[in-house]
């Protein structure tokens, strides 16, 4: 049971969470009833079991969106990481390119655009 197309995703609290997993765990109700009950997916229920046996409520209220990749987080890179960071780019770009993606314009205004109505043979 996922979201509906065009719904945003749902943020829980903590407290939340911890309802749901102690539901589970401490009143020993299945994952599926509670799931449902809740209207959430079962994975969810499952991803928070394994973060909080893991790392205990401090692992559950860990927000893990909007990640920063480890070289653009630095000002300073050495040459070897520059070039690493470069290949990384340049790897996305062409799997960008493999599904379908045009590239336009140039420098920081590049954009990616879709050209499944267009003709790629």
């Amino acid at each position: 049971m996922g979201r509906q197309k065009g719904n945003k995703n749902r943020i829980h609290s903590v407290e939340y969470k911890l309802k749901v997993l102690k539901r589970v765990l401490d009143d020993f109700e299945s994952i599926s009833y509670v799931a449902k009950d809740e209207k959430l997916s079962t994975g969810s229920v499952h991803n928070w079991i394994k973060k909080y046996r893991n790392g205990g409520v401090d692992e559950l209220a860990a927000d893990r969106r909007g990640r920063v990749s480890r070289f653009s987080a630095k000002k300073n890179l050495t040459r070897e990481e520059e070039l690493e960071y470069e290949n990384i780019l340049l790897k996305i770009e062409v799997e960008r390119l493999k599904k379908g993606y045009q590239v336009e314009g140039g420098g920081k205004n590049k954009e990616f655009v879709s050209s499944s109505n267009k003709n790629l043979k």
